[in-house]
């Protein structure tokens, strides 16, 4: 006889999730879920009567998909929908990727750490923030118009707009390559996609007659996470990134189980 029965609780919210290949092995740990929703759905199949009257319905087809909404743009979700994993430079390995940066005209030089030959980019910019039609190079005709790099440092053009100039030059535009060796970089591949995956969320939930906050796990044990992703960022009022997924049934397993939602007397949380 079962000891422990709980019917109907109040979810509380959700904890995380774990994203784990099919060895086992964790990929990715959602912190920042919400708006987490399970949808099962099935395709029906109704036989009508001579009059067209509905006599039987069965259905075939059952699927689930997963969606949710992660609160921060996690580079982990970027990576997942990609079915790639996390880039981290080292010594070793170097990661590639361009900076920019604005600086105030009266700038002398700059130092740019791990500069790739031959990718060095200068520009003026206006008070409007409009790029000057003056070109600035480390072959310029003009000498104030040149910049020199050496020893891991950038010497800016001496040129200064001429007084009343209503598009003087009021910042440096830097644009380069450069290599680090402390940095990280989520990848999204045009021809790669995500794995075969299990998915464990775990939530918290309240019996409402004990008022016992306990773990709820929600376990979809074959899921494919889904290519689409949208990554909005709204000048910091918003910064969510969507997760969805579907689950896979396994054609030679004889459990067909889409997802579970399991409780444990013990898992009492604080």
């Amino acid at each position: 006889m079962a000891g422990f029965v709980l019917n109907n609780v109040i979810f509380d919210r959700v904890v995380g999730a774990t994203v784990s290949e099919k060895n086992g092995k964790v990929k990715a740990w959602l912190s920042q879920l919400s708006n987490i929703s399970f949808n099962v759905s099935a395709d029906p199949i109704e036989i009508p009567d001579a009059m067209g009257n509905i006599i039987y319905r069965k259905y075939n087809a059952k699927n689930l998909e997963i969606t949710a909404t992660n609160a921060f743009i996690s580079t982990d979700v970027l990576a997942l929908t990609s079915g790639s994993d996390m880039f981290y430079a080292s010594e070793e390995m170097p990661l590639t990727f361009p900076k920019i940066e604005e600086i105030a005209v009266d700038t002398a030089s700059l130092e740019i750490p791990g500069f790739v030959t031959g990718t060095m980019e200068v520009y003026g910019l206006t008070a409007s923030g409009a790029m000057s039609k003056e070109a600035f190079g480390e072959a310029a005709d003009s000498e104030d118009h040149k910049f020199t790099i050496g020893e891991g440092v950038l010497t800016l053009p001496t040129y200064r707009s001429p007084e009343g100039d209503k598009n003087a030059i009021v910042k440096w535009l830097v644009k380069y390559t450069r290599d680090t060796v402390s940095g990280m970089m989520a990848k999204n591949y045009g021809d790669r996609f995500s794995k075969t995956t299990e998915l464990v969320f775990k939530c918290l939930a309240v019996d409402p007659c004990d008022q016992k906050l306990r773990a709820a796990y929600i376990v979809v044990e074959s899921a494919s996470i889904s290519p689409d992703v949208e990554l909005a960022i709204a000048n910091g009022e918003s910064n969510t990134i969507d997760f969805s997924a579907q689950a896979l049934l396994d054609m030679c397993a004889t459990d067909k189980t889409l997802f579970y939602v399991a409780f444990a007397e013990e898992d009492e949380e604080e």
